[in-house]
């Protein structure tokens, strides 16, 4: 499948308005499902679209966008719809966060963006899919590359991964990153290992649909720190030195790593294209862009980033004192 990169700052890039749903369902069905300007669609489809709901599919499974508030918006993913009259879709097996369908609990997987891309100054993003996987970060409210408000920029992951036990189909569909209830979202992370609320379709082990009570899911990264919460400058690096290291998918929870501990995770695949670097993951984007020798704008964050050897990351970086991402354009990052 051919990986594409997709920006607001194309020519052509979709026009955005209105509340945080408007302007994601805007971007996401722009790249995925009809193109816009000479960039065309990864390929993904429309499952249902009503007012307030949204949803997306790869083949797999489906992801299902809702609207919630002016800056919020829940996600849910099922296998497969069976009736798309409101806004959340009937299907099979849906899920949020911790809830799923039949269960008792209330929380939910949301996406914020507090005055960054709906109604912050220089609202911008990047979002790099092919017909399987997507990626995408967003946010605003800032002058420089360092996104420093948490509530102000929002990075999600969904669609297929590469299943540890070479299992396809339902059981490689996730949805990665946001936040746990209808808050302020300022514990939105994609990799942080604190803040872990992403969903499986199947339980990655077994193949099938239980999961447990307690299942949840992040995305990992190879850091040379101790500390998330301190980033500090990257020490002086060769770049030709770099070492990316493949993304994981981390799950915890008694039902899927036999844990009932909340910090005990256990690897179960790998995300396609998303790498970390060991030294660049924990430092603040301005620093990687100085290491790299770039400008420290906001307009950095929606550019890709050439590397020695001919490879091309583009950053996902959330927040400041969030691990930070790359997402590969290399195809073979994808595999």
């Amino acid at each position: 499948m051919t990986v594409r990169f997709y920006s607001s700052l194309d020519t052509g890039a979709p026009a955005l308005s209105g509340d945080l749903y408007d302007r994601l369902r805007a971007i996401f069905v722009a790249c995925l499902v009809n193109g816009y300007g000479a960039k065309p669609a990864a390929g993904w489809t429309i499952g249902h679209d009503v007012s307030g709901g949204v949803s997306l599919s790869n083949g797999d499974g489906v992801i299902n966008l809702v609207r919630t508030a002016t800056h919020g918006v829940a996600v849910y993913i099922m296998e497969a719809i069976t009736g798309g009259g409101s806004a959340l879709a009937e299907g099979v097996n849906r899920r949020s966060a911790g809830w799923y369908d039949g269960s008792s609990v209330t929380e939910r997987f949301y996406l914020f963006n507090n005055g960054g891309l709906n109604g912050g100054s220089n609202p911008h993003w990047v979002l790099v899919a092919d017909g399987k996987t997507v990626m995408f970060c967003g946010g605003g409210g800032i002058t420089s590359a360092d996104q420093t408000s948490s509530g102000f920029s929002t990075a999600i992951y969904f669609g297929s991964y590469l299943n540890s036990l070479g299992l396809t189909g339902a059981a490689t569909f996730c949805c990665l990153g946001g936040a746990n209830s209808a808050g302020s979202g300022s514990t939105q992370c994609l990799g942080n290992p604190s803040y872990r609320f992403g969903m499986l379709l199947r339980n990655p082990y077994t193949g099938v649909v239980d999961q447990g009570v307690s299942a949840r899911y992040g995305a990992s990264a190879a850091m040379h720190s101790r500390a998330v919460s301190s980033m500090t400058a990257i020490p002086t690096l060769q770049i030709e030195r770099l070492l990316p290291v493949r993304a994981g998918l981390m799950c915890y929870g008694a039902g899927v790593n036999g844990s009932a501990t909340g910090t005990t995770a256990a690897l179960c695949g790998y995300l396609r294209g998303l790498i970390s670097e060991p030294m660049l993951c924990t430092g603040k984007l301005s620093n990687v862009l100085a290491l790299l020798g770039l400008s420290n704008v906001w307009q950095s964050r929606c550019a890709a980033i050439g590397l020695p050897g001919g490879r091309s990351w583009v950053p996902i970086y959330p927040h400041e004192q969030d691990i930070g991402f790359f997402a590969s354009l290399d195809a073979a990052d994808w595999e």
